[in-house]
């Protein structure tokens, strides 16, 4: 079984602990309900942390099952339920969605005021039909 993906990416910028919405865009601009999505922080403050949330809306996950244990420190809690907080040193906070959960908003928030980059890789992993190869272009 093969997975097929079409990544887009973004790159923000925050400077405060505040919690800021992302957006999730197709080429077009338009929003991208998608199934997978990785954020990685650059930040001079390696020492503080950050957490990404997707909001329950539209998950057929139910909220019953969901923790928030990541909404704790003090950080607003009014973003989401779902979360998952890392330090900022590089390392990568990934959702990888089931087939009919879809996200096209994700809420970040660091820790700290120290300047994060973080850059967020996002977009749709499906299932490929075994059968489709034979249709498929070899080229000359």
């Amino acid at each position: 079984m093969r997975e097929y993906f079409r990544p887009y990416s973004l790159v923000i910028e925050l400077d405060s602990a505040t919690a800021s919405g992302v957006t999730l865009v197709d080429t077009a601009g338009g929003a991208l309900k998608c199934n997978y999505i990785s954020v990685e922080c650059s930040s001079a403050g390696t020492d503080d942390y950050f957490r990404v949330m997707i909001e329950p809306t539209g998950l057929t996950t139910p909220v019953a099952n969901t923790t928030t244990a990541a909404l704790s420190e003090g950080l607003d809690t009014s973003a989401a339920v779902c979360g998952y907080a890392d330090q900022n040193d590089g390392r990568v906070v990934e959702f990888l969605l089931s087939d009919k959960d879809r996200a096209d908003t994700i809420t970040i928030q660091q820790s700290g005021t120290a300047v994060g980059k973080y850059f967020i890789t996002y977009g749709q992993v499906q299932t490929g039909n075994p059968l489709r190869d034979g249709e498929r272009p070899i080229g000359n």
